[in-house]
C-alpha cells in the first residue's frame, strides 16, 4: 500500500471513529438524561397525586369533584396506582394500561428502599415509598410513555446520523487533499530520481526552505548522489586510464613475443613463447572486454547491429583454429532453420569475446582435441549449447563458476585467469539473454547460451 493511501485510509478511519463515538455518547448521554428527567416527572406526579388525595380526604363532599380532576391531569398512556400502607390499593388512574408486576414493585419498596425504577418494553416504571409528615406511609406506582421525549430522542438521532454523514464526507475530502499535499513532494523525489543517467551531469532535487522530514530527505538524498557520482567518475576514468594505459604495453609485448617466436631456435623456447603470446593475447582481450563494460555501467549506450549468431561463430572458431592447429570445433545447426531464426541484435565485438572464451574454456578444460557447437532455432529465441568431454564441475563448485577469480577443480594445473566465464556471463546478461552449466554424464560439459532474436519490424 502507498504512503498516500495508507495516509488517506488510517486518517479517515481513525477521524471517522473517534466522531462516531463521540456522536454515538452524545446520543446516550441524551437518552440517560430523558429517562431520568421523565422518571422525575413521575416521581412529581405521584407526590402531586397524593397531595390531591389528601385533600380529597378532609373534604369527602368534593370527592367525585378530586377524581374527576385528576383524569383531567392524566396524561397520555399513564398509570398510576396508589397504595396505602396496608399495601391496599386507595387509588387507580382511569387509563388502562396495565402494570403486570406492581407485586414485585411493592415487595421492593420500603423504608430502606424508597425509589425502584424499571422498564416495561418502552414504557418506564417507576415505584416510590412516601412517608408523609402524619406518619402515614403510602406506595405509589407509575407507568408511563414518554411521548413527547421519544419524539426529541428520534429526531436527535437524525441529527446525529446527518451530522455523522457529513463530517465522515468533509473527512474524506479533507483526507484526499491532505493526503496529496504531504505526498506531493515524495512524488516529486520518486520521479527526479527515475530521470537520473549516471552519463549526464546530476542536477539536485530542489530543496523547500523548509526545514521538514520531505527537505531533509532530499538535501541528504542529494548529498548521497553527489558522493556515488564522484566515486563512479573515479572509478569510470580509473578502468578507462588503466585499460588505455595497459593495451599499449601488451601489444608491445605481444609484437616481441612473436619477433622472437620467429627467432628461437629450439622446440621448447618456440613452446614457450607461443603460451607466453596466447596469455597476453588473453589478457588483452580481457582488457579490451573491461573497458566496453565499464562503458556499459557508466551509462553509454550499447552499439548494437544485426548479427548471424552462427557467422559469428564460424568466424571465431576459424580464428582459433588458427592459433590452436591441433583443435577442432564441429558446429552443428538445423539446415531448415530459416535466417530470421538465427540473427540477434547485439554487440559484435562483446558477443564474439563470449564466444570465444567459451570456446577457449572447451580447449582449456577437455581431454579430447575436438568439442561440438550445437545451434537451435525457436521462434523467439537462439541457443547454442558448447560441449566438451573432460571432468565436469561438481555440483558444490557450480554456483560459482561464474564469480570473479573462481577456478574449479578441474581447472587445476590450467592457465587462466577466472575471468573468462565472469565475462562471458556478463555479456550475455547485457544482452538479455542468459547462460548456464549443465553436465552430460561423468565427463561431458555443456555451457548453453540463450540469446533473444531480432525481432522483425
Amino acid at each position: 500500500m502507498s504512503i498516500r493511501r495508507k495516509i488517506l485510509v488510517y486518517f479517515t478511519l481513525t477521524a471517522i471513529s473517534l466522531t462516531g463515538a463521540a456522536l454515538f455518547f452524545i446520543y446516550l448521554l441524551f437518552a440517560k438524561y430523558r429517562e431520568e428527567e421523565f422518571q422525575e416527572r413521575q416521581k412529581e406526579k405521584i407526590f402531586s397525586t397524593l397531595r390531591l388525595l389528601g385533600s380529597v380526604n378532609a373534604a369527602e363532599k368534593g370527592l367525585i369533584q378530586a377524581f374527576d380532576q385528576l383524569s383531567i391531569q392524566q396524561v397520555l398512556d399513564e398509570k398510576i396506582l396508589i397504595f396505602n400502607s396496608e399495601k391496599s390499593l386507595i387509588y387507580a388512574s382511569l387509563d388502562d394500561t396495565p402494570v403486570p408486576f406492581s407485586k414485585d414493585i411493592l415487595d421492593n419498596l420500603s423504608a430502606e428502599n424508597t425509589w425502584m425504577e424499571l422498564h416495561d418494553g418502552r414504557y418506564d416504571v417507576v415505584g416510590v415509598y412516601i412517608e408523609t409528615s402524619d406518619g402515614d406511609a403510602f406506595y405509589g406506582i407509575s407507568k408511563a410513555y414518554d411521548t413527547f421525549g421519544y419524539s426529541k430522542l428520534a429526531f436527535l438521532k437524525r441529527v446525529v446520523i446527518a451530522t455523522f454523514l457529513g463530517i465522515a464526507g468533509i473527512i474524506v475530502l479533507v483526507s484526499l487533499y491532505l493526503s496529496a499535499k504531504i505526498t506531493q513532494p515524495l512524488s516529486d523525489i520518486t520521479q527526479n530520481i527515475g530521470g537520473i543517467e549516471f552519463d549526464r551531469v546530476y542536477k539536485p532535487i530542489p530543496v523547500q526552505g523548509a526545514k521538514d522530514e520531505i527537505s531533509l530527505l532530499a538535501a541528504k538524498f542529494n548529498e548521497l548522489m553527489k558522493r556515488m557520482n564522484d566515486a563512479f567518475a573515479f572509478q569510470k576514468h580509473a578502468v578507462q586510464h588503466i585499460s588505455h594505459e595497459l593495451k599499449t604495453p601488451l601489444a608491445i609485448m605481444v609484437s616481441n613475443l612473436e619477433r622472437l617466436e620467429k627467432t628461437a631456435d629450439t622446440p621448447t623456447l618456440r613452446t614457450a613463447l607461443e603460451n607466453l603470446k596466447l596469455d597476453a593475447r588473453s589478457l588483452a582481450d580481457t582488457i579490451n572486454a573491461l573497458l566496453e563494460i565499464a562503458k556499459m555501467d557508466s551509462g553509454a549506450t550499447m552499439q548494437r547491429e544485426p548479427i548471424r549468431l552462427d557467422e559469428l561463430i564460424f568466424d571465431t572458431a576459424e580464428a582459433l583454429s588458427q592459433v590452436y592447429l591441433h583443435f577442432q570445433f564441429s558446429i552443428i545447426y538445423p539446415e531448415d532453420c530459416p535466417e530470421n531464426a538465427l540473427t540477434i541484435h547485439a554487440n559484435r565485438h562483446l558477443l564474439r569475446l563470449a564466444i570465444n572464451n567459451l570456446m577457449i574454456n572447451c580447449i582449456h578444460h577437455g581431454d579430447s582435441p575436438r568439442a561440438e557447437v550445437f545451434i537451435y532455432c525457436d521462434p523467439a529465441q537462439v541457443r547454442v549449447d558448447f560441449e566438451n568431454s573432460g571432468p565436469v564441475v561438481s555440483s558444490e563448485e557450480q554456483p560459482f563458476m561464474f564469480q570473479h577469480f573462481f577456478r574449479g577443480s578441474n581447472s587445476q594445473g590450467k592457465r587462466g585467469f577466472g575471468l573468462g566465464l565472469v565475462l562471458a556471463h556478463k555479456i550475455v546478461t547485457l544482452h538479455s539473454g542468459t547462460i548456464y552449466y549443465t553436465t552430460v554424464g561423468a565427463q561431458l560439459n555443456r555451457f548453453s547460451i540463450e540469446l533473444p532474436l531480432l525481432q522483425s519490424s
